[in-house]
């Protein structure tokens, strides 16, 4: 159709979750405004009204990928596994939207620093393939997709599949996790970490806070529940030389 007006033809059914991007990325648009689930009837027209909604990215590469991690301005979509072979990412230094994978995976990344440094607003459905590799340059505040999870953002539905291994005789103090190094109020929900996590150190000089999914908890309140419905299924083994 023609900008503005577009026709879709799907089979009879109830939609949820509806997501409308166009395939450009130039001037795109997404928005839901639909009262209740959409339900399509054989046979009958079904008029939907007007969608509308605000400017978002989408992401189809790994150039496209670090240009939004740059400058973030809008919600941003990543709609295809991301190569990230012989790119070094430079990490995002704050980012107060949405980046939802989709389901997608970054892969063949050589991770050295969090892709995020400091979350204000949302990742979401995104995995780090087992092909990647996570050899960070600090493990203090370290994961895979987020350095920091600041008060009122949400890491949801994420997936780690890399093994981190770590041989340090220093000793060095670490707050590390697989996806996310520490967590000021923000919420960790429905993530899973396959990886396994092997640290072996020269000394406990320096406390430890190692985790599968979270490092730590930075601001840890009784009534508040920071990790929800997440699973670790990754060997975590800490080994202490001359211990």
């Amino acid at each position: 159709g023609t900008a503005g007006t577009f026709d879709v033809f799907l089979p009879a059914a109830t939609y949820t979750n509806i997501l409308i991007a166009a395939t450009t990325i130039t001037d795109v648009t997404y928005g839901v405004q639909l009262p209740k689930d959409l339900v399509i009837k054989r046979s009958v027209i079904t008029n939907v009204g007007t969608l509308s909604g605000a400017p978002c990215a989408v992401i189809t590469s790994a150039g496209e990928l670090q240009d939004y991690l740059s400058a973030p301005a809008t919600n941003a979509f990543i709609v295809k596994d991301i190569n990230l072979a012989d790119v070094e990412l430079t990490p995002c230094e704050s980012l107060e939207y949405t980046l939802d994978g989709m389901g997608h995976s970054l892969k063949n990344w050589v991770c050295k620093k969090a892709m995020v440094t400091s979350l204000k607003g949302s990742i979401l459905n995104l995995t780090v393939d087992s092909s990647c590799q996570i050899q960070p340059d600090n493990r203090f505040d370290m994961g895979a997709l987020v350095s920091i999870a600041a008060e009122g953002s949400l890491v949801k539905g994420c997936v780690n599949k890399a093994d981190i291994t770590i041989d340090d005789e220093s000793g060095a103090q670490s707050v590390m996790g697989s996806l996310v190094g520490r967590s000021n109020k923000g919420l960790i929900q429905e993530c899973v970490n396959e990886g396994s996590i092997t640290f072996t150190l020269g000394g406990l000089e320096n406390t430890q806070y190692i985790g599968g999914i979270l490092g730590m908890n930075g601001s840890p309140s009784a009534d508040v529940l920071r990790i929800k419905d997440c699973v670790n299924t990754g060997d975590v083994t800490i080994t202490v030389n001359g211990a």
